[in-house]
Parts: C-alpha cells; structure tokens; sequence
C-alpha cells in the first residue's frame, strides 16, 4: 500500500495529484479499509476548487455491469468487477469522479477471456 500526494501550485488555480497503489484483492480486509480510508481523507483534505487527479494502481477490475453509471467509460477490460473495482467505483461515485481507463477502447491482445 502506497499513496504519494504532490501539489502543484499555479497561477489561475493549483492542482493536486495523488498517486497510489492500493493493496491486491487477496490481502487482509484491514488492510484495504486502511488504503482507502486514507485516500479518501487524502483527496478531500485539499480545497473543493483545486484540480485533483487521482492516478496509479488501485488492483481493481472494473466489470461491464457498471457502464449504466456515469462514472463509468463503454471499454472495459474485464466482464465483472471485483472487489477492489467496486471499493475504486464508490470512491468515484462518491467524488462524483470518471474512471478513465473505461473511456477508450482496449487491444484485443488485452481484454479478459473467460
């Protein structure tokens, strides 16, 4: 578990970018609380008004049973959502954030089979 803040100060407005990497599916529960509990703290502890990008790995499949939402794209590699996907579509919800990577479409070399 990783998370790395930087905030980049401008003249018209400034932008926070918070990198992470969030623990696999199958560590301890705890521990995935933990990672997100503190991302969540981390994004909104900078002003309403700042750019904040959220970037890294966050372990998660986002599943094709989501693109009903806004905060999901049309791509996307995987067919279901894992539990780590789920945790990464709640935060998005809840920020009211898009999941870039179901934006664009995916090489074939790189989507699931069953």
């Amino acid at each position: 578990m990783r998370l790395c803040k930087i905030q980049l100060r401008g003249r018209h407005y400034n932008t926070t970018l918070i990198c992470a990497h969030a623990p696999t599916d199958d560590k301890d529960e705890t521990e995935k609380d933990l990672f997100y509990d503190l991302r969540m703290k981390s994004y909104n502890s900078y002003p309403a008004q700042d750019m904040k990008l959220v970037i890294g790995d966050f372990n998660a499949k986002i599943g094709r049973e989501l693109f009903i939402s806004s905060n999901v794209g049309l791509h996307s590699l995987h067919k279901e959502t894992n539990e780590n996907g789920q945790r990464l579509w709640d935060f998005a919800v809840s920020e009211n954030l898009f999941i870039i990577s179901t934006a664009f479409p995916h090489k074939e070399i790189h989507i699931d089979i069953p």
